[in-house]
């Protein structure tokens, strides 16, 4: 079965045979997209480093024992949704879920100021490019979600000069500490520096960490 695990104060334990590739953000004149870069060979079992200090990242090397890692998780109920709409959608906003990737934005504008204008397409294209989830969209009462495989992405993002998230795609139960199912969700991103206060979910901390798994090899 495909899953991820949360380890306490250590790393997320990936069961399946989940593809693994490397996804970098590129900021482009109007808009943002993913460059794809490095592909992992497929294995059953494998180690995502959750702590930031791993020499061999994306992979766990048991640093998180010497740097005294604190993984404790947030709760979910922590998670209030805001909802926006206008006559044909209704866009769901849980901000705490946020990563900062920025598909939200294009063209000098945003998805909130889109979906006040009526701009409908283009709120659901923003809305499926974000990679957290914190963006959901639903039309005649029924969730719309871009059909996504059970893969897992590391993201880089060359705007902001650091390495960005997890990002968990296509549904994969991801199971705590105190082995609770999290709400599965289509699209999520997952903190990978260590620093972010919504555990295990990624707050953007990364971004003001400035983390760089690259740094080693420039």
């Amino acid at each position: 079965m495909k899953k991820i695990k949360i380890m306490k104060n250590g790393p997320y334990k990936v069961t399946g045979s989940i593809p693994l590739n490397e996804l970098t953000v590129l900021a482009n004149a109007d808009k943002y997209s993913y460059n794809e870069g490095e592909v992992f060979p497929v294995e059953e079992t494998y180690f995502l480093c959750r702590c930031g200090h791993s020499k061999n990242p994306p992979f766990c090397d048991g640093s998180h024992i010497k740097a005294g890692f604190n993984g404790n998780c947030c709760q979910e109920e922590e998670h209030e949704t805001t909802i926006y709409e206008n006559e044909k959608i209704t866009l769901l906003d849980t901000k705490k879920l946020c990563s900062s990737a920025r598909f939200c934005i294009t063209n000098n504008s945003d998805i909130w100021k889109l979906i006040e204008d009526g701009n409908s397409d283009v709120v659901k294209k923003l809305a499926h490019d974000c990679p957290s989830g914190r963006l959901v969209v639903k039309e005649h009462n029924e969730v719309i979600e871009p059909v996504l495989e059970q893969e897992i992405s590391i993201l880089q993002d060359n705007e902001k000069g650091c390495s960005g998230p997890i990002f968990v795609k296509g549904g994969i139960p991801i199971i705590d500490e105190e082995n609770n199912e999290l709400t599965v969700r289509n699209r999520v991103t997952l903190c990978r520096c260590g620093a972010s206060k919504n555990k295990p979910f990624c707050d953007a901390s990364h971004i003001q960490e400035r983390y760089n798994d690259k740094k080693t090899s420039n």
